[in-house]
């Protein structure tokens, strides 16, 4: 009987954000060696990786193509969403209400100029910066490839309970999925309806990508 085929699927934002809490930077990690530690002889169909598109900033776009064409170079399929600025109004951002509030109460002692520069900054929205696409675009992959029988078990890079419904759908058609988090990162929700696997800083020393 063949081995079992597997495609590991990385949430790109949540992955980072979630390895870099146990000093782990996801961009370093040679993607080939990550599949095979986890699948444990499962045969790799795919490895996809996802991530919203940074725009704005030529420096954070340079950064991010370089990490980027690492991860292509190791044969991983990358898959672009977008990042959305929003703007917050102060009476959302709640560091700047309880600025407000000590300004009408004390702002009597504050210099003139300083107050006026602390009630204009009081009244400035915040910017936001929000990851669109991505999810929707791994629900959709997971859910697709799983109807056209592509593989036989997911690997889902991510803690985000945004997926259940697709896990549970993806699970409906036959197939397997495990979820892959940062040791003690928070997964509650998506951990109800799959088998997480805690990752831990010291699994990744021989993870790393040559750098010789």
């Amino acid at each position: 009987m063949p081995p079992a085929r597997a495609v590991v699927f990385i949430d790109g934002n949540n992955w980072f954000h979630g390895l870099r809490k146990i000093g782990v930077d996801a961009y370093d990690l040679d993607y080939r060696k990550v599949a095979r530690e986890l699948l444990k002889g499962r045969s790799l169909v795919e490895i996809r990786f996802y991530i919203g598109k940074v725009t704005g900033d030529r420096d954070r776009i340079e950064r991010q193509r370089s990490k980027v064409a690492l991860l292509e170079a190791q044969g991983v399929r990358v898959t672009w969403g977008r990042i959305q600025r929003n703007l917050i109004p102060p009476k959302r951002n709640p560091a700047l209400m309880r600025l407000r509030t000590i300004l009408a109460e004390e702002g009597s002692r504050v210099p003139s100029d300083i107050r006026e520069q602390l009630q204009e900054l009081g009244n400035m929205p915040v910017p936001d910066y929000v990851e669109k696409k991505v999810d929707v675009a791994i629900a959709v992959d997971l859910v697709r490839m799983a109807y056209k029988d592509e593989y036989d078990v997911a690997y889902l890079l991510s803690a985000d309970a945004d997926y259940v419904t697709a896990v549970q759908e993806t699970q409906r058609l036959g197939k397997a999925v495990f979820g892959v988090k940062a040791a003690g990162e928070r997964s509650d929700e998506l951990g109800r309806v799959v088998r997480m696997i805690p990752v831990r800083r010291e699994q990744f020393d021989q993870l790393l990508m040559d750098t010789d």
